[in-house]
């Protein structure tokens, strides 16, 4: 055991944080204090306050929260949460037509339950354990609260070093393959292979997260976000543009980035950014791939859809002015059409209002829309079938120390598919609770499809955007790979990246240059799958 601490420790120490949409943006805001709890366990995280247990006590999460996190965050800050309700007060707890009568739940179960929370991550979660601990009456519920980035992984391996693991891990954004090769995660499939609620998770999500050769079912996914475009209404209008339709194809986004060209205008301001442009539409040319034309299913890349990609986008970058950034490329050029108010800023025009679309954004920075001095919204990315789009899914896990598994599983299943959780948690944002929690969101996007789930999240005045990408979940695809393939973001970044820019650039031949790298990519690939498995295979008994 302790060789396999001092190993987990070295693959943290090693570790570069996975490449996902959770970019933190804007500034810390004023921390709060703690209140001290009794008998708590303090574990000092990464650049973090002190951690703090609730069990049974009111206390105050806090710690620098702060905005703009990418696939799970990017909403308000959740610096003044309103305590947690104390065993008493959870008769004060939302109450739906499902409480309390989940007829696949099992609300027998008793004992204590840690659950932790990153107060970091903008999700609204205060509802979802109050309804639990209504319902769940023999469960002693602690919420061990923390603070450190978009991520659980710093927090929990610490924990792992000094035996104090949690039983569940709430609402995280950090690879799950790191946490499975190291024997921190426990195997869900006997407890939901008899539960019926589970086929409401589209399966090519759920299926994410089986690993090893028996491709055991390790994480669960909680909320959904959707990778979006963000267009500028601004300038849609001044044009005398007609905004594209919900499905809109790739050669509709081409047709439209050209319109947007102008003397005054570009079509957007990068054709590359936290993912390229063309890594993002590898699935739209097909359906069997995901970014990068890696297919997950048979672990191989295929980049016949990378090369077309490239292509299209290689040819947008030539025409004068429809990405903003070429324009650097020639001094005195970006600032000749933009003016040079803060050159340094690589999303200078974007900010000032002079770019039509934006294309790395999503459904986390809805909250930070309002903060643009333009009028703007988010739209689907472009689909060759309708509906199909890109996601980035957020999991719950139960951890391998856990010594009530029956009553974490239950939990565990609460806060992520069952109906009964999902229903509360929605809930949350109905104006009769107005005022009861402090929200950071407007609303958040179930992974569960069950009709009245998906009928209290249309009634939450969503707009028609929102609708149809959640309506469409079970049609779309994963494009956080980062998250769920293990080491995913090591062999894209070494391997493919330095010869994509390449090509972008002009300097290479796509269709040359992606035949020779794809069996590079496979190999190394292929290694990083065998290493893996050998590792969940060992510690994973």
């Amino acid at each position: 055991m302790k060789n396999r601490i001092v190993a987990l420790l070295m693959t943290v120490c090693m570790l570069v944080i996975p490449l996902t949409a959770c970019n933190n943006k804007d500034e810390w805001i004023t921390d709060e204090s703690w209140i001290e709890v009794t008998g708590s366990d303090e574990v000092q995280s990464s650049g973090t306050k002190d951690d703090k247990t609730s069990s049974g006590k009111n206390n105050t999460t806090s710690g620098k929260n702060n905005t703009g996190s990418g696939s799970t965050s990017g909403s308000k800050n959740n610096n003044n949460r309103r305590p947690q309700n104390t065993k008493a007060d959870v008769t004060k707890a939302i109450t739906t037509a499902y409480t309390g009568k989940d007829a696949n739940a099992d609300y027998s179960v008793s004992g204590k339950v840690s659950v932790c929370v990153n107060t970091n991550r903008p999700t609204d979660y205060e509802a979802l354990f109050d309804s639990f601990q209504a319902v769940y009456k023999n469960v002693e519920l602690e919420i061990r609260y923390f603070s450190d980035g978009d991520t659980s992984l710093n927090y929990v391996t610490k924990q792992a070093s000094i035996g104090k693991l949690p039983d569940v891990v709430f609402d995280d954004a950090a690879s799950v393959p790191t946490y499975v090769a190291q024997g921190l995660v426990s195997s869900l499939d006997k407890y939901v292979k008899n539960d019926p609620d589970i086929a409401n998770v589209p399966s090519e999500i759920l299926d994410s997260y089986r690993y090893g050769d028996a491709k055991k079912l390790y994480a669960l996914p909680n909320s959904i976000h959707f990778s979006c475009v963000m267009i500028n209404k601004d300038i849609v209008k001044e044009l005398n543009l007609a905004m594209p339709a919900l499905d809109w194809t790739i050669d509709d986004m081409a047709n439209f980035l050209k319109a947007g060209t102008t003397s005054k205008y570009s079509g957007c301001e990068m054709l590359f950014g936290n993912y390229y442009l063309a890594a993002q539409l590898c699935p739209i040319y097909d359906r069997n791939v995901g970014l990068y034309g890696y297919n997950a299913k048979t672990g191989k890349f295929d980049l016949t859809s990378m090369t077309t990609a490239l292509i299209l986008c290689s040819g947008l970058r030539k025409i004068e002015g429809l990405e903003a950034f070429s324009l650097r490329r020639t001094a005195g050029k970006y600032a000749e059409k933009f003016g040079n108010s803060n050159t340094s800023d690589t999303r200078m025009a974007l900010k000032l209002g002079r770019t039509l679309v934006e294309f790395d954004s999503g459904t986390w920075e809805d909250p930070n829309l309002g903060n643009f001095k333009f009028s703007n919204t988010l739209w689907p990315y472009p689909q060759s079938e309708k509906g199909r789009m890109p996601i980035h899914v957020d999991h719950s896990f139960m951890t391998s120390a856990t010594k009530n598994p029956d009553a974490a599983f239950q939990l565990l299943r609460y806060i992520t598919y069952s109906t009964e959780g999902n229903m509360a948690r929605l809930s949350m944002y109905d104006n009769e609770h107005k005022g009861n929690y402090v929200l950071s969101s407007k609303f958040y996007v179930p992974v569960t499809m069950q009709a009245d789930v998906k009928a209290k999240f249309n009634s939450l005045g969503v707009s028609d955007v929102y609708q149809y990408m959640y309506n469409n979940i079970d049609k779309s695809y994963r494009a956080d790979p980062t998250k769920y393939i293990p080491k995913f973001k090591e062999v894209i970044s070494e391997i493919g990246t330095p010869v994509w820019d390449d090509v972008m650039d002009g300097k290479k031949d796509a269709s040359a240059e992606n035949s020779k790298l794809q069996d590079k990519l496979n190999t190394r690939i292929a290694k990083e799958l065998k290493d893996f498995n050998e590792k969940v295979a060992k510690n994973n008994k």
